[in-house]
């Protein structure tokens, strides 16, 4: 099966809803939680696969502290909404629902990815069906995205290649990860 394919057995699958029926409040919290989880784990990846362990030191405490005060924050939504204030306190018609969904699903599978490399940690070996299973959910996510967006998986995997390139050339390095012209890698990314 190629990427079109996949695309379009993904939208089979899909469900569509017009109005996202959510606490934006509490989605934006959350996110912003997820947002400071992430780069905690970037920071571990840079120290384990780059060599770079300056983001981990130093921004693990602010980072601690921001999710700390964000989990105070969802405390404060829950007491003045209660449980089902969360779920349906407002309908967001002005973003695309179909695009919430890929976004959310992705970061959802991110977190189920996260729930393998712990049970790996824990067990000393992989759930490599599991891991495999997560991975292609999230394709179904990027799916769904993609065609909401009206990208092109060939292209887009062309463009990170040429991305990659433009960063390191034939060949990883420490040192081009620390020195990225981001301007650049921009410019690849937009078609230009």
């Amino acid at each position: 099966m190629d990427h079109k394919e996949f695309i379009e057995n993904a939208k089979k699958t899909e469900s569509h809803v017009d109005t996202l029926k959510i606490n934006r409040h509490y989605l934006s919290v959350v996110t912003l939680m997820f947002i400071e989880v992430s780069e905690m784990l970037d920071g571990i990846k840079k120290q384990a696969f780059y060599g770079d362990s300056e983001k981990l030191i130093n921004e693990l405490g602010q980072r601690l502290h921001n999710i700390n005060e964000k989990s105070g924050i969802l405390m404060q939504i829950l007491e003045q909404h209660g449980h089902s204030g969360v779920v349906n306190e407002e309908h967001v018609d002005y973003l695309d629902t179909r695009i919430c969904h890929a976004l959310i699903g992705m970061m959802t599978e991110a977190g189920e990815l996260g729930e393998c490399l712990h049970n790996g940690l824990e067990t000393g070996e992989f759930d490599t069906v599991n891991i495999m299973e997560e991975f292609f959910d999230g394709d179904w996510y990027k799916a769904i995205g993609t065609d909401a967006i009206g990208g092109d998986w060939s292209e887009q995997w062309e463009r990170i290649i040429n991305k990659l390139k433009a960063r390191f050339g034939d060949k990883f390095s420490e040192e081009a990860v620390k020195n990225r012209d981001k301007d650049k890698e921009r410019a690849i990314l937009e078609g230009k």
